[in-house]
């Protein structure tokens, strides 16, 4: 037995942060050190990486449990399997929507002007039968726009060589959206297949602009993930489990800056000039099979 395994639940899970970045940090800091220098493992629906799904769409999580089975290829410590609710035999459905602006914050006491900010966190689920104990499906939607407020306070020469105080304020803006459609078929008695899609899009703007950086360093960049995956489950026997899961998985990663001008960097007064990068991606595409049988 591990003592410091903990399955977490629809009660459990009421208490944890809503939005999926904030929920990732809690389960780290929860799960507490792992086995090897790359942190904690997130498994979702029996597959590595990936983004947390809506803490809407979670059915359970499980934290430290088992860990020395032999499923896995490193030790458990840290480890943090999520699995995703089913379809369910009746309609059923919820939505949720989460607001903050600025004007219930207190000013920057480095500013003379009060950035801007401001979020909506909105979304929503339904569920229900497509063939009566045949089939469901589970549909999970949503939305993040996040406008946080920064400010550059920094001190520059202007085009007469005069040194100058600059001082501005930015929005910077932080997008995400996810739509995770499920789909659960029985197949006979012995058999059954689930099917889960995810697509996730997030994007930001200005980054890399406050306290002595300038606007001319700002980046953006846009993350787009396809996520797919099926499992089949086949009960052999009384005592014989069989399970067969496959995922492909594409990932799309681009920054982009205008790193035409270099960089300068003056020692507690500014740094302008250009981004530190220009054109930068990464596109990575890859499927996973996996076939496991317990007795």
């Amino acid at each position: 037995a591990n003592a410091s395994a903990l399955v977490l639940k629809e009660k459990e899970l009421e208490s944890l942060p809503d939005d999926p970045d904030d929920l990732e940090q809690a389960l780290q800091a929860m799960a507490g050190g792992a086995a090897g220098p790359n942190g904690g493992q997130i498994y979702i629906d029996g597959f590595e990486g990936g983004n947390l799904p809506s803490k809407d769409a979670i059915r359970e999580i499980r934290i430290n449990q088992n860990p020395f089975s032999a499923e896995y290829d490193r030790l458990g410590f840290g480890r943090i399997e999520v699995l995703t609710k089913p379809g369910s035999d009746k309609w059923r459905g919820q939505s949720f929507f989460n607001f903050n602006d600025s004007a219930f914050n207190s000013r920057n006491p480095f500013s003379e002007n009060k950035a801007d900010s401001r979020a909506y966190f909105y979304g929503g689920n339904i569920s229900g039968p497509v063939v009566k104990n045949k089939s469901s499906f589970f549909l999970n939607i949503d939305n993040r726009q996040v406008d946080d407020g920064s400010i550059v306070n920094a001190t520059i020469i202007d085009s007469n060589f005069n040194i100058i105080p600059f001082q501005q304020e930015f929005t910077i803006p932080n997008r995400r959206f996810s739509i995770s459609p499920r789909f659960d078929y029985a197949i006979n008695e012995n058999n059954t297949l689930v099917a889960r899609y995810e697509f996730e899009r997030r994007t930001a703007e200005n980054q890399g602009i406050g306290d002595f950086s300038l606007p001319s360093r700002a980046t953006s960049l846009e993350n787009i993930e396809h996520s797919f995956n099926i499992t089949e489950t086949a009960v052999l026997n009384a005592k014989t489990v069989n399970e067969t899961r496959f995922r492909y998985r594409y990932e799309d990663n681009q920054r982009t800056g205008d790193n035409t001008i270099p960089t300068i960097n003056v020692l507690d007064a500014f740094t302008g000039g250009g981004s530190s990068i220009g054109l930068n991606y990464d596109r990575e595409s890859d499927w996973e099979l996996q076939n496991y049988t317990t007795t």
